[in-house]
């Protein structure tokens, strides 16, 4: 199957998803959670996507999820949008995404490419649309970095206590079955949202007040910051248990030093102890984030409102005179010695425009 037809599947079986969207009632931690929905209108995306070219085709509207328990609510955004480049080769598939409506500009909670699933589909031979149990991306959220073993397994007993299928060696959730008919993807609509709002409620139980972000109002139903985090976990990561956003890292640095490059924001991140990545790229990750909330940019990802940073091009980034008055937190505390990184010197002093030439001792 090409990547055009893949992408086209993954769009039917994202709007079979989102057009089924309904008010139902879930079960989480054994607290009855009412969900109730509301489409909300959504613009086509104007960046290419694979199989779309040349055809005209129509974009499901996104759905506003509120989830209430009696001592809080929490509400989520569930829609469609493609995925940002990357060195993989998956720009512009499209992939169905869940975020916070109370934290705007948050990491995504729940982020999966559809087309990793239907460019898999065989006929005759169903397929399992699956999420994965904690790791985000785009916005990467590793495992070490945000928690320990411990509330790891207590995420992994609530997805399981939800009725949804984490297997004990898996990080898969099973969503529900997909079936590959006469070009046309089948799957059962009402179980599959039902699935994804579940597994994206526990999420958001577990991402609550961590990274400075706001889930939910009210009081969790499982409260994850009180599972505390071993010393052997903190020791084996080399983070702080409580981390903040990558953007909001790179916003502290560039408070210090504006304007810098990427990298050289990342060295500096690093070298602070405000935030950690076992990723391949993670400067190519602390870049998407700053660029949706940049001046100019108008993607899907662009967050609402006024903007934090400005892209000066090649990578060169700085803060709006709106950010720089308007803090996104309050500023993280260095876990170690700061010192300034070699980057950071070398583009303060203009030697990353000249290779080769370094002072010497």
């Amino acid at each position: 199957m090409d990547k055009g037809q893949a992408n086209r599947l993954a769009l039917e079986l994202g709007k079979t998803i989102l057009e089924a969207a309904h008010d139902f009632e879930t079960n989480i931690a054994d607290q009855a959670v009412g969900v109730s929905v509301q489409r909300v209108a959504s613009k086509r995306p104007t960046r290419s996507m694979p199989g779309f070219d040349e055809q005209e085709y129509t974009w499901p509207d996104s759905v506003e999820i509120t989830g209430a328990w009696p001592d809080g609510s929490m509400k989520l955004l569930a829609k469609l949008a493609p995925v940002p480049g990357s060195g993989k080769g998956r720009n512009g598939e499209i992939g169905l995404q869940v975020i916070s409506q109370i934290e705007k500009g948050g990491d995504p909670i729940l982020w999966r490419n559809i087309v990793a699933e239907t460019e898999q589909l065989e006929p005759n031979s169903p397929g399992v649309f699956k999420a994965k149990f904690l790791t985000n991306n785009p916005g990467k959220v590793e495992d070490s970095a945000t928690n320990d073993d411990a509330r790891k397994d207590r995420l992994r007993t609530l997805i399981r206590g939800s009725g949804l299928s984490l297997p004990v060696k898996s990080t898969w959730v099973a969503m529900g079955a997909v079936h590959l008919e006469e070009n046309s993807v089948t799957a059962d609509g009402d179980e599959l949202f039902e699935n994804v709002v579940t597994l994206a409620m526990c999420k958001a139980m577990f991402f609550h007040g961590r990274r400075g972000e706001q889930f939910l109002k009210g009081t969790p139903i499982v409260d994850f910051l009180s599972i505390g985090a071993s010393s052997e976990s903190v020791a084996k990561t080399g983070t702080k248990p409580d981390q903040i956003n990558m953007w909001q890292a790179a916003y502290w640095v560039l408070r210090d030093s504006d304007p810098l490059h990427g990298k050289a924001i990342w060295s500096e991140t690093i070298s602070r102890g405000w935030f950690s990545s076992g990723g391949k790229t993670p400067s190519q990750t602390m870049k998407s984030a700053m660029l949706f909330r940049s001046v100019g940019y108008d993607g899907v990802n662009a967050v609402d409102g006024e903007r934090h940073f400005q892209n000066l091009g090649k990578n060169t980034w700085s803060l709006t005179e709106w950010g720089r008055a308007n803090q996104p937190c309050p500023r993280p505390e260095s876990t170690t010695i700061w010192r300034p990184s070699r980057a950071t010197i070398e583009t303060a002093l203009g030697l990353d425009r000249r290779p080769g030439m370094w002072p010497m001792p």
